[in-house]
């Protein structure tokens, strides 16, 4: 015989399970930052930040629904949430919805079971324009740049073309503040390297050791949680002033010659791919021509290389490697 179980029934063991569920919620603490540049509210009216405010949520129902929505003041315009550790909605630019919805099985429902404190922060920026930010501590010729967690962490500064200065440096800038600190610096100073950002880490490749000036196969990954490096498997042949460019966790790294500014007598078509989840290299298609100091970036469906200097001087074309 089958039992028949009432509507009454199942709504007294909804009541129960949140019952039990709230004995284990300890609450959570939403913080949102607002840069210059416009405020953020929520649809229900019931949050509202301003312009230079850090307002601060404590989150302990489990009922808890809001959607924030970034608004920019005239002349400027919302770019998006900025990604950072803790932090929510990361670049993404369209409302942010944080929800609880109950006992739902959603991403913010276990913020409710920590006492973290999370971040919601807009980024505001006057469209086609350019801003004189804080200067580099360090003078910067052949740097390299990752973006993690919401800051920009520049390496390999050497002071001129030779290196001179501070190659061994890394200096985090935080845009919010406008401020840079120094962390920890690398342990082969050198510049012209290249670098990109794969699962929290800065993987600084190749570049010109200092002094010297020779190009290096060395590969370091630095960790902002840590701030330290970590040798990796080097490259599999060394080269300075190549380009790179991060796609779906492996790191493409293209072109660089034996010398940064050597005149492109030494200039490589290689294309090297890295997958640090195993630490391993591989080969990929080679460009059609070989060139040093290219600027690389991935595009939709290629990895765009750009201008650079080869065998027959400097190049004023961009070309594009599938991956």
């Amino acid at each position: 015989m089958q039992r028949r179980i009432g509507k009454s029934t199942v709504r007294l063991a909804g009541v129960l399970l949140l019952l039990a569920a709230s004995t284990v919620i300890t609450g959570c603490k939403l913080q949102i930052i607002v840069p210059p540049g416009g405020h953020v509210v929520s649809e229900s009216g019931n949050i509202s930040c301003g312009a230079g405010e850090s307002c601060t949520i404590d989150i302990t129902d489990v009922f808890f629904d809001e959607t924030f929505q970034a608004i920019p003041d005239p002349g400027y315009t919302f770019v998006s949430w900025r990604q950072r550790l803790l932090g929510w909605c990361g670049g993404r630019n369209a409302p942010c919805r944080l929800t609880t919805t109950g006992l739902l099985d959603t991403p913010f429902m276990s913020m409710l079971e920590d006492d973290y404190l999370f971040y919601l922060q807009p980024i505001f920026a006057v469209p086609n324009t350019w801003t004189r930010r804080a200067d580099l501590p360090h003078p910067g010729v052949g740097v390299a740049c990752c973006v993690i967690d919401g800051r920009i962490y520049v390496v390999g500064a050497g002071a001129d073309c030779r290196g001179n200065g501070k190659p061994e440096h890394i200096d985090e800038y935080d845009p919010v503040t406008n401020t840079w600190r120094g962390r920890a610096v690398m342990p082969v100073a050198r510049n012209f390297v290249t670098a990109s950002a794969v699962g929290g880490k800065c993987y600084v490749i190749g570049g010109e050791m200092y002094p010297g000036g020779e190009a290096t196969n060395l590969v370091q990954a630095y960790d902002p949680l840590t701030n330290t490096w970590q040798e990796k498997a080097p490259l599999p042949e060394s080269r300075a002033g190549a380009g790179s460019a991060e796609v779906n966790g492996k790191i493409y790294v293209i072109g660089g010659g034996d010398r940064a500014g050597a005149g492109g007598s030494s200039a490589r078509a290689a294309v090297a791919i890295y997958e640090p989840a195993k630490n391993q290299w591989r080969s990929g298609a080679n460009m059609q021509v070989p060139r040093a100091g290219v600027g690389v970036t991935a595009l939709a469906d290629a990895i765009v290389a750009v201008g650079g200097y080869s065998f027959d001087g400097w190049v004023d074309f961009a070309s594009t490697l599938p991956y």
